[in-house]
């Protein structure tokens, strides 16, 4: 579905703060907690993704636009927009001229 509200919280690989480095007892109950924080803000990003795919589907919003001079197309990626490979599925676009009144 639409990539729209996905990874609301940000983590290490969506730009979230550097992790620090050290040794000791001090970093490997940082290590461990970062873990444990990045574990929980996955699993919110999860479930916030989910929602927001339910939402964007319940609202027919679609996975990829493109606005063309005449036209504009719309439509999702097949099979999915997470597989490697997919490609574009085109489910509209609009007439090459102004609707007529």
């Amino acid at each position: 579905m639409s990539t729209l509200g996905h990874n609301l919280l940000p983590t290490p690989t969506t730009g979230g703060a550097p992790t620090q480095t050290g040794s000791g007892i001090g970093a490997i109950f940082s290590n461990v907690w970062r873990n444990i924080t990045d574990t929980i803000d996955d699993g919110l990003n999860d479930i916030g993704n989910d929602i927001a795919d339910k939402l964007a589907h319940a609202l027919g919003v679609s996975q990829w636009y493109s606005m063309h001079l005449m036209d504009m197309c719309e439509g999702n990626f097949a099979p999915n927009a997470s597989t490697p490979g997919a490609w574009l599925n085109v489910t509209n676009c609009t007439g090459q001229a102004p609707p007529s009144k």
